[in-house]
């Protein structure tokens, strides 16, 4: 990630299209996560970062921030988000943004 007061300009096209989310659990409870990542894998929605925060609610309590590779208005995005909100979990979609590969300066060694 490049963070700058100007804009970068990039000469390629992204490779792929990543969308952030956060998701809430309902309550603690034993494969709640397990269902969460359920919706995704059997979509074969591939996940680059899940993170986890307390709520500080209550014990136990945790947000997860979930990164995935896929747009936000994807088909198959928007199905997992429903589903895990059937679960009673809250969904907040925190932007969706163009990914690049990192180019890496080949160094000489001397």
């Amino acid at each position: 990630m490049l963070i700058g007061r100007d804009p970068l300009q990039v000469n390629r096209s992204p490779e792929h299209i990543k969308t952030s989310i956060l998701v809430t659990l309902p309550e603690d409870v034993p494969g709640a996560l397990h269902q969460v990542l359920s919706a995704f894998a059997w979509r074969r929605l591939n996940l680059s970062r899940i993170e986890s925060r307390p709520t500080k609610k209550k014990l136990g309590n945790y947000y997860f921030y979930i990164d995935v590779m896929a747009a936000a208005d994807s088909v198959l995005l928007i199905a997992a988000m429903g589903e895990i909100e059937a679960l009673g979990c809250l969904v907040r979609v925190l932007g969706s943004y163009p990914g690049y590969a990192y180019e890496s300066a080949k160094l000489e060694v001397k």
